[in-house]
């Protein structure tokens, strides 16, 4: 599935997707390696949330949040979308096979990673 978007006009998505790790209080949160901020720790609500902005943002295009619409910007709402959906996915599929409940109802729509 990732070979489909070397056909896109856009660049390649970048992936920011790290492990499941354990954090000082005992939740499970995802690594998510961001170029801009480094290193951080995701829960299930924060990618949630993320996943509803950005796809709010690829539909909508809001102007005050972004003013020009360029590939570059569309291509950074896209990679936040689909980081966002593979990581919950990721994340919720780790807590599942260890009997850990979810916080956060999800289906995902994109296939298995």
């Amino acid at each position: 599935m990732q070979d489909d978007f070397k056909r896109s006009i856009l660049r390649d998505p970048i992936w920011m997707l790290g492990d499941v790790v354990e954090d000082a209080d005992g939740e499970f949160k995802l690594e998510w390696h961001d170029p801009k901020y480094g290193t951080l720790l995701k829960t299930e609500e924060a990618l949630a949330m993320h996943l509803r902005s950005s796809e709010d943002m690829l539909i909508n295009r809001h102007e005050t949040v972004e003013p020009v619409w360029t590939l570059e910007v569309w291509a950074k709402w896209r990679d936040l979308a689909l980081n966002s959906e593979r990581g919950l996915q990721k994340l919720q599929r780790y807590k599942n096979e260890k009997n850990i409940a979810l916080t956060t109802p999800f289906l995902p729509r994109m296939p298995e990673c």
